[in-house]
């Protein structure tokens, strides 16, 4: 993949020249216009293609901030391969193995950290104890996927509109896991200070509660929740998120 270069630098470039020739008092004003005008542009529910489809090299460069800031730690970005992106499965989510503790627990960390950013809350006390199977983890070590552009679940992948979890691991179909998808949230959260599922729910299929249950996540009441929804459970409002690793 050729050198990645972001189509935000040459509008960056050419502010950056136009406050040279600004009086100081009035630079704070004239960036304030240049995001009002960015703010309206049309990008929709959706985060641009051109932005988003990073190489392994510009992808943890935006990966490593967050998590020296908010987990304490650089990740051996040795250990992950970003998977090639496919179609709008394109923005990158990593599991660095590094984010598991000594007993072999990391969910609870995630989430710490999401209810330090913003207001959270789950149904259950304890995830790492009730959340006991993802189709992928980072306790076998670090590892990295791509999922799509959309911030809202059915505003994508409409390979799973109407598809319980149980129809989503029939038709072998890899979707997101809670892990990832609280990842997910910490991310966009981070990029864009935008939240993930404001009128939806995404559906975590590729996670099982030790009932079997299946857990989802939106931003619903002004908070982020992680909750429940049945294995055959289907609903309009709630999709899966396929992802590519």
């Amino acid at each position: 993949m050729g050198a990645y270069r972001d189509p935000n630098e040459p509008h960056i470039e050419r502010l950056m020249a136009t406050l040279q020739n600004v009086a100081p008092e009035k630079r704070e004003e004239v960036i304030a216009q240049a995001m009002a005008r960015l703010e309206d542009l049309p990008f929709g529910g959706q985060i641009q293609n051109q932005v988003m489809i990073l190489d392994d090299e510009r992808a943890f460069e935006l990966w490593r901030p967050i998590f020296l800031e908010l987990f304490g730690f650089t990740p051996d970005f040795s250990l992950i391969k970003l998977p090639q992106a496919q179609g709008n499965l394109v923005l990158p989510i990593l599991m660095p193995g590094e984010l598991v503790d000594s007993k072999g627990k990391f969910m609870e960390r995630i989430f710490g950290i999401c209810k330090e950013l913003f207001p959270s809350r789950k149904y259950a006390s304890n995830i790492d104890k009730s959340v006991t199977h993802n189709d992928r983890t980072p306790q076998n070590g670090s590892y990295a996927v791509r999922v799509g552009n959309h911030l809202e679940a059915t505003d994508g992948d409409e390979i799973l509109k109407g598809l319980s979890a149980n129809a989503i691991r029939q038709k072998n179909i890899a979707t997101i896991t809670l892990p990832e998808r609280m990842m997910f949230e910490i991310y966009i959260y981070k990029t864009t200070g935008r939240h993930l599922d404001n009128r939806d729910w995404t559906l975590c299929s590729g996670s099982r509660y030790s009932d079997g249950n299946v857990p989802f996540a939106c931003w619903y009441g002004g908070e982020f929740y992680v909750g429940w929804y049945g294995p055959q459970h289907v609903h309009g409002d709630l999709r899966s998120r396929v992802v590519v690793s």
